[in-house]
């Protein structure tokens, strides 16, 4: 049991490892490219959105997109209502780190995972710069789905211990707080998604248990997003607050659909739980955006909230004292 638990914690720090450096290498190679071309991208909502969406497909990592859509944003490089597309776009991008888990059930997964090798050779033969970082990223892929595919073979023989675990009628509130602490705890919500994936293939959670746990995702993804603007000014800490402010309203939006039962189609959906579960999260994102989308400019407007001026000091009054002599 040990070594299975200790290949389960390689599978997550592989995993890790290779997002993390994913991200950096592709951040690192796109910001000063972002930073001449996005105000003309970004004068368009639409085209704003879609290029969230599209980085963080890219990198797999809306904290990293939205840490720079409020670096920006922080040093007036483009201005807030713009940053709130990104925003928006980039929690969209997000949900796409499960469908990596869905793949990684394929053979697919293994030739990815194989692609190490020659990325890597490319890296030590090659002197130019722009081969030198796709090889990278390309690695770092390959890093992402090595760590999945351990994940996945460490997990099989836990899984009757987990479904026995998940069937003792716990609340799915508690679920709910507990998919939120482990988010915030990994600043992650990348790993906890696919973990989340993965225990729906092997059948030990139900989509509507699932459905809670990836509401509770959303929430807890924005506390890594607050870390990392420690030390900005007011414009910064306004994008955080939308951040939270677009989950908080993704919440309830899904809570009063699956109350009322509106969401009972995803449940009825004849096919794989995994992949019911990757679709729900997409669709929270989705759902989130389009019913904020037109309201952005108004949003946009209470942002004097945060950047008011501060009042200028009063000047004291002088009070001439006039001595006379007694």
């Amino acid at each position: 049991m040990l070594s299975y638990a200790l290949l389960f914690f390689s599978g997550v720090g592989v995993f890790l490892f290779g997002l993390t450096l994913m991200t950096k290498t592709a951040v690192d190679y796109g910001e000063k490219f972002l930073e001449k071309k996005v105000q003309k991208i970004l004068n368009n909502p639409f085209s704003a959105t879609f290029m969230g969406f599209a980085v963080t497909s890219i990198i797999q990592s809306s904290t990293a997109t939205n840490s720079l859509a409020v670096k920006l944003a922080d040093e007036k490089l483009i201005d807030t209502k713009s940053s709130l597309y990104l925003i928006m776009g980039a929690n969209i991008g997000t949900t796409l780190t499960a469908y990596l888990a869905l793949l990684a059930k394929l053979e697919l997964s293994n030739i990815i995972a194989a692609c190490v090798f020659p990325s890597v050779f490319v890296l030590m033969i090659t002197k130019n710069k722009k081969i030198k970082t796709a090889a990278l990223i390309a690695c770092c892929l390959s890093l992402v789905f090595i760590g999945l595919i351990l994940i996945n073979l460490a997990a099989q023989p836990a899984k009757s211990s987990i479904y026995a675990f998940m069937n003792k009628k716990i609340n799915n509130f508690y679920l709910f707080f507990l998919s939120l602490l482990l988010t915030a705890l990994f600043q992650s919500s990348s790993l906890t998604s696919v973990l989340l994936v993965s225990m729906c293939d092997m059948a030990a959670i139900n989509m509507h248990t699932a459905m809670y746990m990836i509401m509770g995702i959303n929430i807890g993804a924005c506390f890594s997003v607050i870390l990392t603007t420690i030390g900005c000014s007011k414009t910064g800490w306004f994008c955080v607050c939308f951040h939270l402010f677009f989950n908080i309203v993704g919440l309830m939006l899904a809570a009063f659909m699956l109350k009322t039962g509106l969401l009972n189609f995803f449940i009825k959906i004849n096919a794989p739980t995994d992949f019911k579960t990757a679709l729900f999260h997409t669709f929270f994102n989705v759902m989130t955006t389009t019913f904020l989308f037109y309201f952005i400019p108004e949003i946009d407007k209470t942002k004097n909230i945060f950047l008011f001026k501060a009042k200028k000091r009063k000047k004291k009054a002088r009070v001439f004292v006039m001595k006379f002599p007694l």
